[in-house]
């Protein structure tokens, strides 16, 4: 049971860090639009930040 967790915790973090990845390339791609609050890419950031 204990090993199972681990394994889901790892998981998580792996996620964490890949969809921060995500959120700032596409940030990129928008070149600062993105950093609207009236971008749904801004939304996703800052939902990321505030579960961290």
């Amino acid at each position: 049971m204990n090993s199972v967790l681990i394994y889901i915790k790892m998981a998580a973090l792996i996620m964490i860090g890949k969809s921060s990845e995500i959120s700032d390339e596409s940030i990129q791609i928008h070149s600062g639009l993105g950093y609207m609050k009236s971008e749904e890419v801004e939304r996703y950031l800052r939902g990321l930040c505030e579960g961290i």
